[in-house]
């Protein structure tokens, strides 16, 4: 049996473990991908959601930057 190049026993190959690697693998990755990509989402939701502090007021800002374009226009 050849594996990346390697030549392995038979016996290895027949192993229980040798058998089902792919799909041993392949649920490890997706249980690290979900371990991984929920904190991170976590701390992008802000960004994802648009929250915005109280503070903050939308209507002034609109304001402000159109007062900003109609200056520029002008001059």
């Amino acid at each position: 049996m050849y594996v990346a190049g390697l030549a392995m026993p038979p016996s290895l190959g027949e192993s229980w473990l040798w058998k089902h690697v792919d799909p041993i693998v392949a649920v490890v990755m997706t249980v690290l991908f979900f371990l991984l990509i929920i904190p991170a989402f976590r701390e992008m939701m802000p960004y994802i959601f648009a929250d915005t502090p109280a503070k903050f007021h939308v209507e002034s800002f609109q304001s402000e930057i159109s007062a900003t374009v109609s200056n520029q226009l002008t001059s």
